[in-house]
C-alpha cells in the first residue's frame, strides 16, 4: 500500500475467518469486513487512546502510561495501519461496486472510506492521500503528503455525491450489511449524519463554509435525511455467535479504572447513566461509591487511590459477546445542530435541542428511563443549558464514551471538556494535539523530510489544521470570532 510503503498484520484477535477476500469478493462481503472487523478494530484502539487521554480511564497499571501521554511508536503504526487498511477496503468496495453497477454499494462504500479516513488524517494532520490511493494500481510507493484541507475537501465531497447515489433499485445483502440490514434509507441518514460531524469538526476554518453548509442540511431533511431517532444511530450489534461477538472482553485487562475527571463530572450532576457506564466499588475505603483515579498521577498516588478502591467499566454494558459497538449516534447529531445554533451559525432554539441530545443519549443508554427520571436530570444545575459552548461539548463528552476517538478530536477543535492535567504527565506537560508519524514511514517515504520541514515538529505537540489551537497560533484574534463561550478553554492547560 502506498500509504507507508508496506503492510503488516494487525488486530488479529478479532477477525472473522468467514470474512472475504479482496480479488474475490463482491462489494456486500467487503461492506461485511469494513463493519465488523473495522469496529473490532476501532473500539480496541480507541479505549486505549481516547479513553485514556480524555480521562474516562486510567491504567493502573506502571506498563501503560497512556494517561501520562508516554506512548511508543507501535501505538501510531497500529493507528495508522488500522486506519489506512480499512479506508483501502473502501475504496476496493467502492471498485467492485461500479463494476456491479449498484450504486446503493457506491455510497455506502464512500461513507465508510470517509470515517476511516478522517479519524487517520484527524490522528496524524497531513498525510500520504491522493497519490497514496493510487499505490495499488499506479505503483506509487513513495506518495506526497497532502494538506489536512485538501485532504477534508475531498472527503467531504465523497460524502455530497454518496447522498446522491442512494436509490430504491438497487439492493444491499442484508446478512451482509451488519448495520442496517440493507436498509439504505438509514444509510443514507449515516452519511449525512456523518457530514454533520465532519462539517462542525472544520468549522474553526472560515474557508471550509461549515456554518453555511451545516445550516443547509439541517433545513433541508428531504435532500439531506439525517438520524432522527436512537433507531438510526450506526450501532453493530453482535450475534453472539463466533464469529460474530464482541471480542472486546476476552482481550481486555482489569487494570483500567474510570477516570476521576469523568466519574466527577457525572456524580456531581448525579446523571443515571452512571450505573450504566461503570460500578461502585466494590472494597476499600471508598466501598459502595463512584470513585475515580486521577488522570496523569504519580504511581504512588495511583497506587493509594487503588488501594482504597475505584470504579471499573460496567463489565454488562461493555464485555458481553453482545456488547454494542456504535460508530454515531442521533445525540451526536442533535449536539451538533445546538452548537451550531449556539454559535450563530443557524437560527433555532439552542437549550430545546441541547435538552433533546442529552435525552436521546439517556434513552440510548438506558432505554426504559422514566420521564421524571429524564427532567429531574435535565433540571440539575451541572446539567441545565447556561447559553455556553461549554455546557454543550461537556454533555457531548459524557454522551461520545466509547464512539471512537470522538472526544479527542471535540476537545481539540473545542478545548471543552476542562480537563484536569496531572502532575505526573510527559509531553511537556502538552495534552496530546496529534499522533506522531509511526517510523515506517518515516524511513520508507522520502516525502517525509518535505513534510517536517513544513510542519516544524512530528511530535504530540503540534497541532492539526482543523485545531482550535492552530487557528490561535496563527491568528489570536480569530479564536475570539470562532464563537466559543465557557471557561476560558486553555487556562489550566499548556497548550
Amino acid at each position: 500500500m502506498g500509504l507507508c510503503g508496506c503492510t503488516s498484520n494487525f488486530d488479529d484477535y478479532n477477525k472473522d475467518p468467514n470474512r472475504a477476500e479482496v480479488g474475490k469478493a463482491n462489494s456486500s462481503q467487503m461492506l461485511e469486513d469494513l463493519i465488523f472487523e473495522g469496529a473490532g478494530s476501532m473500539k480496541y484502539r480507541t479505549w486505549r487512546h481516547n479513553n485514556e487521554f480524555m480521562q474516562y480511564t486510567v491504567e493502573t497499571s506502571t506498563l501503560n502510561q497512556l494517561h501520562r501521554f508516554v506512548l511508543t511508536d507501535s501505538e501510531f503504526k497500529g493507528a495508522w495501519n488500522f486506519c489506512g487498511r480499512w479506508a483501502v477496503n473502501a475504496i476496493e468496495m467502492y471498485k467492485l461496486a461500479e463494476k456491479e453497477e449498484n450504486t446503493n454499494a457506491q455510497a455506502i462504500a464512500l461513507t465508510m472510506k470517509a470515517l476511516y479516513l478522517s479519524n487517520m488524517t484527524d490522528l496524524f494532520g497531513d498525510m500520504p492521500f491522493k497519490e497514496a490511493f493510487k499505490g495499488i494500481d499506479e505503483n506509487i510507493m513513495q506518495p506526497k503528503f497532502d494538506d489536512q484541507k485538501v485532504i477534508y475537501d475531498s472527503l467531504l465531497m465523497d460524502l455530497e455525491r454518496a447522498n446522491t447515489l442512494y436509490t430504491k433499485t438497487s439492493t444491499i445483502d442484508a446478512k451482509r450489511d451488519l448495520l442496517y440490514n440493507g436498509d439504505v434509507t438509514k444509510w443514507r441518514k449515516f452519511t449525512n449524519s456523518l457530514y454533520l460531524r465532519l462539517l462542525m469538526r472544520v468549522s474553526n476554518r472560515r474557508d471550509m463554509n461549515s456554518a453555511e453548509r451545516i445550516k443547509t442540511v439541517f433545513e433541508n431533511p428531504s435532500q439531506y435525511p439525517i438520524f432522527e431517532s436512537n433507531d438510526d444511530n450506526a450501532t453493530l450489534k453482535y450475534s453472539g455467535t463466533r464469529p460474530f461477538v464482541n471480542d472486546f472482553g476476552d482481550n481486555a485487562t482489569d487494570d483500567s479504572a474510570m477516570g476521576e475527571r469523568f466519574i466527577n463530572i457525572m456524580v456531581d450532576s448525579s446523571d443515571p447513566r452512571i450505573s450504566v457506564y461503570c460500578n461502585r466499588v466494590s472494597s476499600g475505603a471508598n466501598a459502595g461509591g463512584y470513585v475515580g483515579i486521577t488522570s496523569g498521577a504519580p504511581a504512588s498516588v495511583i497506587s493509594k487511590q487503588s488501594a482504597d478502591g475505584a470504579s471499573n467499566s460496567n463489565n454488562t454494558t461493555f464485555r458481553q459477546y453482545t456488547s454494542p459497538y456504535t460508530f454515531m449516534t442521533y445525540s451526536e447529531v442533535l449536539f451538533i445542530k445546538a452548537e451550531a445554533i449556539q454559535r450563530g451559525m443557524m437560527d433555532g432554539e439552542a437549550s430545546e435541542t441541547y435538552y433533546a441530545a442529552v435525552t436521546a443519549s439517556l434513552k440510548q443508554w438506558i432505554p426504559d428511563i422514566s420521564e421524571s427520571a429524564v427532567e429531574t436530570f435535565l433540571q440539575n444545575g451541572a446539567v441545565a443549558y447556561d447559553a455556553t459552548t461549554e455546557i454543550i461539548i461537556t454533555q457531548k463528552y459524557v454522551s461520545l464514551f466509547t464512539v471512537g476517538y470522538e472526544s479527542w478530536h471535540e476537545y481539540r477543535r473545542t478545548g471543552y471538556p476542562l480537563l484536569v492535567m496531572g502532575e505526573a504527565i510527559r509531553n511537556d506537560g502538552v495534552h496530546p494535539t496529534r499522533f506522531p508519524y509511526p517510523l515506517v514511514l518515516r524511513s520508507s517515504n522520502k516525502n517525509y523530510a518535505t513534510q517536517l520541514a513544513k510542519m516544524g515538529e512530528d511530535n504530540m505537540k503540534t497541532p492539526v489544521w482543523w485545531s482550535r489551537k492552530a487557528v490561535k497560533l496563527e491568528n489570536p484574534e480569530e479564536d475570539n470570532n470562532l464563537g466559543y463561550t465557557g471557561h476560558k478553554w486553555d487556562a489550566d492547560i499548556k497548550w
